[in-house]
């Protein structure tokens, strides 16, 4: 073998075991790194702004730097002047993308928002969803503007929120709405039949059936037992004949007729008086009395021309 030859074949092994060598060296890292924490993603976000809107909305301007395949969402923490944290919220890569980076949340009292961070979300190997590495950390800077708490005699504490991202970013302070995430837009659509109110005053329907009252902010009519809604008295009749039927404030009121009997032959209004004749008619009694007919319970009620006979004041025969 030439000399020039054995140069080659020197050079190839060496080649061969320098690459050999680098391949173990990568495979121990990289396990060593994978029997720890998740991998750190180091300034894939960035926070380009952050929008105080009013005294409950903030919207937070975010720039994606990479595109690595292991960053599946954001960590956002809000925290005071003291480092307290006030508020955590978690966004998916999909969620940002569809408002273009733009997260809207809801923070009891902005002013006190003084710094932001966030951080990666990434997914472990026990794919568990587990917080990366800061990305970036934003101080807010007062701007001299004070927001006070959103006053409305109809209850609402705000009508529209900007970039929202789930229903829940709506809220509003009205029990009769509900609060809707379309397009990044936030709307307030009524329930429909609710009513709001703030006391028991506000929720009367003009219905004797109900119970008007007002529970967290929205009118309940709960329905009385044993008792008939109605709009006119003919929704009123119960089928008795000795009852009248009225409608009064929308409720059924049937008042027992004095000294009505309800029947349904004639045998069903005998009086024990023999001196009226008993009618069933049209489902109630009547009593006509007999003319020239006396009731008596005794001899002495019809002494001395008449005698009582079964009840009734007959001539006395046995004195003529």
């Amino acid at each position: 073998m030439s000399k020039s030859m054995k140069s080659m074949w020197i050079m190839i092994v060496i080649t061969l075991s320098l690459f050999v060598l680098g391949f173990i060296i990568h495979f121990i890292v990289k396990s060593g790194s994978d029997a720890g924490s998740p991998k750190r993603i180091n300034d894939d976000l960035k926070i380009s702004s952050v929008k105080i809107i009013n005294y409950e909305d903030v919207n937070i301007s975010l720039k994606k730097n990479t595109y690595d395949k292991d960053l599946i969402g954001a960590r956002i923490i809000f925290y005071d002047s003291e480092e307290n944290e006030i508020l955590i919220e978690d966004a998916s890569i999909e969620e940002l993308e569809k408002n273009k980076y733009i997260f809207s949340t809801y923070v009891d009292n902005t002013s006190r928002i003084k710094k932001i961070k966030v951080y990666s979300l990434v997914m472990s190997k026990s794919l568990e969803i587990e917080r990366g590495g800061l990305q970036d950390t934003y101080k807010v800077v007062f701007n001299g503007t004070v927001f006070s708490p959103l006053k409305d005699d109809t209850g609402y504490s705000r009508e529209k929120v900007i970039n929202c991202t789930y229903a829940s970013d709506c809220k509003d302070d009205n029990p009769c709405t509900v609060g809707s995430c379309s397009n990044g837009i936030c709307s307030y659509p009524l329930i429909p039949g609710c009513e709001f109110c703030k006391s028991d005053l506000e929720c009367d329907d003009n219905d004797s059936c109900t119970k008007d009252l007002c529970l967290d902010r929205k009118c309940v009519h709960t329905a009385l037992e044993n008792c008939t809604s109605c709009n006119s008295s003919l929704d009123c009749d119960d089928g008795n004949v000795c009852t009248t039927d009225e409608c009064i404030k929308k409720a059924c009121v049937n008042n027992l007729i004095e000294g009505c009997k309800a029947c349904s032959v004639k045998s069903d209004c005998h009086d024990d008086n023999p001196c009226t004749e008993d009618i069933c008619s049209e489902g109630k009694c009547s009593h006509i009395s007999i003319p020239g007919c006396s009731p008596c319970f005794d001899y002495g009620d019809c002494y001395p021309e008449y005698a009582c006979v079964d009840g009734i004041c007959v001539l006395n025969y046995s004195k003529e």
